[in-house]
């Protein structure tokens, strides 16, 4: 954390109140400096978007962002760990902690619905008829048309080259 230097004069009746007025100084700077460490493995599949939001953290709102990565011993396809240390005053490391845990949950939430399009995606090929043959849909829609089927809605909107339709499951078209 970059910190503006201050300077302080101290007066008083004897050394020993001088080195004790110093002691409190100091102790009450250092109570405000705090670390914060965020352990996650979500860390290593922000995006690069996360990563500069993150990046401008640092400078918005005065913390310091560090990341520690200790890589598996025993195979390199297990990923290791990550951790972010956040460091500043308690208010700001508060802040930036509570931002970079809204993106870790973004980040967890965005790979399981990828894990959950891929796995739909290797069971289910929804197609259309276009100009009398059949193609499938993208990944999204395809998740996004089998959700509807087997859940409480029953149609969904897709788009088809640029062309947005109401499907309506299970007897609608499709």
């Amino acid at each position: 954390v970059q910190v503006d230097p201050v300077f302080f004069s101290i007066c008083g009746p004897s050394q020993a109140d001088l080195d004790e007025t110093k002691r409190f100084l100091e102790d009450t700077i250092n109570d405000e400096q705090v670390f914060q460490s965020i352990t996650d493995t979500a860390i290593l599949t922000l995006s690069d978007k996360d990563q500069q939001r993150i990046q401008n953290l640092q400078s918005t709102i005065d913390v310091t962002i560090r990341l520690e990565y200790k890589a598996h011993k025993d195979s390199k396809e297990i990923p290791g760990e990550a951790k972010l240390i956040v460091q500043g005053l308690s208010r700001d490391v508060l802040k930036a902690t509570q931002e970079i845990q809204d993106m870790l949950k973004a980040a967890k939430e965005n790979e399981i619905q990828k894990r959950e399009m891929d796995f739909t995606s290797e069971l289910v090929d929804w197609q259309y008829e276009e100009g009398g043959q059949y193609k499938s849909f993208n990944q999204r829609t395809n998740f996004d048309l089998e959700k509807a089927l087997g859940g409480p809605a029953a149609d969904v909107k897709i788009t088809i080259q640029g062309q947005t339709y109401q499907v309506k499951l299970p007897e609608g078209p499709a």
